[in-house]
């Protein structure tokens, strides 16, 4: 039982523990914040365990009280025998088990593909009184579809050893067993058919191998559902409200399926051009958005970009990496209110640049305590004196995230009339990512700019 971790977590939980199974295993599940409203995450199935949702975990903190586990067979949680069967009953039922030991009375469901999703859908019809909402990102609810086309032939033979395993044929249960490794390469790199998106593939390989083929390819008994009546008859039955996320590209779960989710539970759908099947690592600030507008009611009043102040504002992000530029950003904001007069400046920085702006008078916003630690990263990357900037930069993807996200909470409540950013590497990348989002001029400095994405 292991997680490999790909980088520096942004937060870490406030509590842990386990809770225990109808069958007796162990899930290992994690506390973060102190909101009103809880949100459960549920694991994908055991091709992947609850750091899937890494990229979420920081800003949705922020506002809720959040909650993520390994599902069985992954991560820190117990792994079943293979020599036995698998139902797939188990999955909601674990989900109730998570919440019950940590008090959780009620809770906003968030899952994922198949296993996410319908145990969530099932707890929703069975147990109305404790789900608040679901969110379906890429539903693989069974039966309303066809598989997904790419794999139809592959799946036909899957329990037969083959004398070619290309392409979709290596999910083959053969196969699987003595090449995990490659199936997993192949399988994510069709997960994640947009550009630049080799980090999130390498992630959700990682997290594939802290899991077992040899649980992967257990054999299935009991469905909840066996044909597609009857999983529409558990589809109706649900009373919460619903988010479908589903994006157009998905090459795991047919995208009719995400439509027929939301026409039958009576939700609402959100698809995803040219997306893939795991959004909520490849395009987390959409994703973070959505999830968070969806349960409502957080922890801090959200306004919309309101000025409160009569003078002329600037946004100033300074990165704590090295505090060189700090002192080039604190000559340029002297200079800037000397060129205009009543000019306030603030800042989101942290240690040690907040230290620097401390003896210098600057005014440093609030919102920079709920920044997570880059300097302790970049601590921790740099080994014995040694220090690989892009592997540092890239292995720093979800504290890059979670700061964007600190930053996009403080511009969509209070209106500033320039955003400046000295190696802001997060501004950059995110609004590049999303430029919807950015509603204010904006200046961006760095000291090298040779830093590019790959393909």
């Amino acid at each position: 039982m292991s997680i490999t971790e790909t980088g520096t977590r942004a937060r870490l939980p406030d509590s842990s523990g386990y809770a225990i199974t109808q069958d007796g295993l162990r899930l290992h599940y994690e506390v973060f914040g102190r909101g009103d409203r809880t949100i459960v995450f549920l694991p994908a199935n055991p091709i992947s365990h609850s750091r899937l949702w890494k990229a979420q975990i920081h800003y949705l903190a922020r506002h809720f009280r959040v909650i993520a586990y390994d599902g069985r067979g992954n991560g820190l949680s117990d792994f079943p025998d293979p020599a036995t069967l698998w139902s797939n009953r188990f999955y909601a039922a674990d989900c109730l088990s998570v919440m019950d030991v940590t008090a959780t009375r009620t809770a906003i469901l968030v899952g994922i593909c198949t296993d996410g999703v319908f145990p969530s859908i099932q707890l929703a019809a069975s147990h109305p009184e404790r789900v608040l909402g679901i969110v379906a990102v890429a539903p693989g609810v069974p039966h309303l579809t066809p598989r997904h086309p790419n794999r139809a032939e592959a799946v036909a033979v899957y329990e037969q050893v083959l004398d070619s395993n290309e392409g979709w044929f290596k999910l083959n249960k053969h196969y699987m067993r003595g090449h995990y490794g490659d199936f997993l390469e192949f399988f994510f790199s069709q997960m994640f058919p947009e550009p630049h998106s080799t980090k999130q593939v390498e992630d959700a390989v990682a997290y594939g191998l802290d899991g077992s083929a040899d649980v992967m390819v257990m054999d299935e008994h009991d469905p909840v559902a066996s044909n597609k009546d009857q999983v529409e008859a558990i589809c109706r039955q649900v009373r919460c409200p619903v988010l479908v996320i589903h994006g157009d590209r998905d090459e795991c779960q047919v995208f009719e399926r995400g439509l027929l989710t939301a026409e039958l539970t009576g939700g609402r759908m959100v698809k995803l051009e040219g997306k893939g099947h795991i959004p909520n690592a490849r395009h987390p600030v959409l994703v973070n958005k959505l999830i968070a507008d969806f349960a409502g009611d957080r922890t801090s009043p959200q306004q919309a970009n309101i000025r409160t102040h009569d003078t002329p504002r600037v946004l100033l992000i300074s990165s704590p990496i090295g505090l060189g530029h700090a002192w080039r950003d604190v000559a340029i904001a002297r200079e800037l209110r000397r060129q205009v007069p009543g000019l306030r400046v603030e800042w989101l920085a942290q240690p040690p640049v907040t230290t620097l702006l401390a003896q210098c008078g600057e005014i440093v916003h609030p919102a920079s305590a709920e920044l997570a630690p880059e300097a302790r990263h970049v601590d921790a990357e740099s080994g014995q004196h040694e220090l690989h900037a892009f592997n540092m930069l890239r292995r720093m993807d979800e504290i890059l995230c979670a700061n964007f996200m600190v930053f996009h909470d403080v511009v969509s409540q209070e209106k500033f009339d320039l955003w400046i950013a000295d190696e802001g590497w997060e501004i950059d990348h995110f609004l590049h990512e999303n430029p919807e989002l950015k509603t204010s001029p904006y200046v961006w400095m760095a000291d090298f700019a040779g830093y590019l994405p790959m393909p």
